[in-house]
């Protein structure tokens, strides 16, 4: 898939699904921003690509998700807010992501 077509795409959706082979396109393609380790569900990064930002993250049944950003800022918050959650993890607090809100 090219990364325009890929682009079109938000159109319609908050946040897209894509293969492993499509995440390896996708990080070919763009820079990374920001890439940790969760330990819990993969990796989560923030990619840019043109002017456009895409935070990229894993559901614990290997789903990879794609949400694009109009702003760095707004990639970093939704970052945080999920390295903040998976640290609670670790503590047993046990809370959950949803991924797909």
């Amino acid at each position: 898939m090219i990364l325009s077509d890929l682009l079109k795409l938000f159109q319609s959706a908050k946040y897209i699904i894509i293969s492993t082979n499509q995440l390896k396109d996708l990080i070919a393609n763009s820079i990374i921003v920001f890439e940790e380790d969760t330990f819990v569900s993969g990796y989560v990064r923030i990619l840019k690509f043109d002017d456009t930002y895409l935070f990229q993250e894993q559901t614990p049944k290997g789903k990879i998700l794609i949400r694009k950003f109009s702003d760095r800022k707004s990639a970093e918050n939704l970052a945080k807010e999920r390295l903040e959650i998976y640290e609670n993890m670790w503590n047993g607090c046990g809370c959950k992501v949803d991924y797909f809100k």
